[in-house]
C-alpha cells in the first residue's frame, strides 16, 4: 500500500507500473479527514432522498423502503445532486493521476456513484466493470474507489484478484447476486491461473485506482458493527466516443441520434496536459453553493418566475 503524503504530487513510475501489473493501485491518505467527514454526511442524506439540488440521480439501484436492507446500496451520478459531492467529483488532482495511469493527455468524468454496505451486508458478485460500460468506444476507463470508513476484511471489504485484468474481457455477470457471488467467476478462470485475492484493508480516506478488466468482489459481511461507505468515480480518456449501436439505459440519454462525441456539459474534462479544464466547472460549483436552483413545483419557483398572483 503506497502512502501519498502530498496529494498534489504526481504518481511515481513505480506506482504507475504497479497499477498496470496488478490491475489496481492502493494510495492511502488521499482524501483529507475533513473532506471524508463531509462526504460521509452527504451520502447519508442522498440515501435518505434528501438532495441539496433539485436534480435527481441518474441511477437509483437501491432505494430506502423498497429494497432488501441487507443489499449493498447504490446510487449513480450523484454529483448533480450536491455541491460537496460535485467538488469531489470534479477533482483536478484525480484527473491528473488517472491520466498518468492511463498514459493519456486528457481525461473526463464519465460518472460517479455512492455505495453503502450495511452491517451484516450481503455479497456483491465477483465481476469486471468493463462489460457494464461497453457503450464506450473503445472501452477504456479507470475506476477511482474511495472509502469513507476504515475497512475490515470480515465486513466484506473490496477484494481484487491480482493480475486478473490480463486474463481477457468477459460478458457481464449477475452483479447483485449475493447468494451465488463466486460461481460464475470459477467458470472463466484460465487453466493454471493463480488466484490471489487481495482484500483492501485501509483507513478512511484511502483510494484505489483500478482497471475496468480486473476481477473484484465484496464478500458477505460477518460484522454487525461495521458499515462501509464508498464514493466512486469513473474517468475516461477525453477523446473516447459513444458506441454507434450500443446504448446504456441511463447514460446514453445524453447523446442525440447520430451523436458519438461526449458533450462536456455532461461529461466534464477534469485535467489536460495543456492546462485545459471544462471552463464551467468552477462557476457551477460556486453557483450550486451561493444560488442553488429551486424546485419548479415550489412556491419559491413561482415567485422567481413572477407567476404567483396575490389573491388576498
Amino acid at each position: 500500500m503506497t502512502p501519498l503524503r502530498d496529494v498534489y504530487l504526481d504518481l511515481t513510475q513505480d506506482q504507475v507500473r504497479k497499477y498496470r501489473d496488478d490491475g489496481f493501485l492502493i494510495v492511502e491518505d488521499y482524501i483529507p479527514p475533513d473532506r471524508v467527514e463531509v462526504l460521509r454526511e452527504r451520502l447519508e442524506l442522498l440515501f435518505d432522498d434528501r438532495y441539496a439540488s433539485v436534480l435527481l440521480p441518474d441511477e437509483h439501484i437501491w432505494k430506502k423502503g423498497r429494497d432488501d436492507p441487507a443489499l449493498t446500496r447504490q446510487i449513480g451520478n450523484i454529483w448533480k445532486c450536491d455541491p460537496e459531492v460535485a467538488e469531489e467529483a470534479m477533482s483536478e488532482q484525480v484527473g491528473r493521476h488517472v491520466a498518468q495511469l492511463q498514459g493519456v493527455d486528457s481525461v473526463r468524468l464519465l460518472q460517479d456513484m455512492a455505495l453503502v454496505k450495511p452491517s451484516n451486508g450481503k455479497a456483491l458478485a465477483i465481476h469486471q466493470d468493463g462489460p457494464y460500460d461497453c457503450f464506450l468506444d473503445p472501452v477504456e476507463f479507470t475506476t477511482v474507489w474511495s472509502t469513507l470508513d476504515d475497512t475490515v476484511e470480515e465486513a466484506g471489504t473490496l477484494a481484487y484478484v491480482r493480475g486478473s485484468h490480463k486474463w481477457g474481457k468477459f460478458p457481464a455477470v449477475s452483479f447483485h447476486n449475493p447468494d451465488n457471488w463466486y460461481a460464475e467467476f470459477q467458470e472463466i478462470v484460465p487453466q493454471g491461473a493463480e488466484i490471489e485475492f487481495v482484500p483492501i484493508v485501509v483507513k478512511a480516506g484511502a483510494v484505489v485506482f483500478h482497471s475496468p478488466w480486473i476481477w473484484h468482489s465484496s464478500a458477505p459481511s460477518s460484522r454487525d458493527d461495521v458499515v462501509r461507505r464508498t464514493y466512486i468515480r469513473v474517468l475516461v480518456p477525453s477523446d473516447i466516443r459513444h458506441h454507434p449501436t450500443i446504448r446504456h439505459r441511463f447514460y446514453s440519454r445524453y447523446f442525440g441520434s447520430g451523436e458519438y462525441e461526449f458533450d462536456e456539459r455532461f461529461f466534464p474534462v477534469l485535467w489536460s496536459a495543456d492546462g485545459y479544464r471544462s471552463p464551467w466547472i468552477e462557476p457551477y460549483l460556486r453557483s450550486m453553493r451561493e444560488d442553488p436552483p429551486v424546485d419548479a413545483f415550489s412556491p419559491e419557483a413561482m415567485e422567481r418566475a413572477r407567476l404567483l398572483e396575490r389573491m388576498w
